[in-house]
């Protein structure tokens, strides 16, 4: 009779376990900062006044949708006037401009993907 023993399959599963954690990781840490470079890019085209709208960007930590396995962080603008100024095309500014958030994100969004892309490979190999 002809037997083979295969051991340390437990080991595997934990290393797996632990790479995706570490994936998991990676991934929520860059996806931070594309948020962060969409503010930036943003910032540089929103509309100054007394400066209020600019300094109210933020970027949020990154969250999980609980109803799917997607990390997702919300890049905006915090005054009550934010949706006002974006969306008013009509109007005009001495410093920046509308769609302020939008058009960088427009503009980026190959960037944003390619980034991602860059890192699925780097943790690969």
């Amino acid at each position: 009779m002809f037997k083979v023993t295969i051991s340390g399959f437990e080991d595997i599963q934990k290393n797996i376990q632990d790479l995706d954690q570490i994936i998991d990781e990676v991934l929520k840490d860059e996806l931070y900062k594309m948020g962060q470079h969409l503010r930036s890019e943003s910032v540089k085209e929103c509309p100054v006044d007394t400066g209020r709208l600019r300094a109210s960007a933020t970027v949020t930590p990154v969250q999980k949708k609980s109803f799917e396995d997607k990390y997702f962080v919300d890049v905006g603008y915090g005054t009550d006037y934010a949706i006002y100024v974006h969306e008013r095309t009509e109007l005009h500014h001495t410093v920046g401009k509308a769609k302020f958030l939008e058009d960088p994100l427009k503009r980026n969004t190959q960037f944003y993907k390619e980034w991602h892309e860059k890192i699925i490979r780097g943790i690969l190999g």
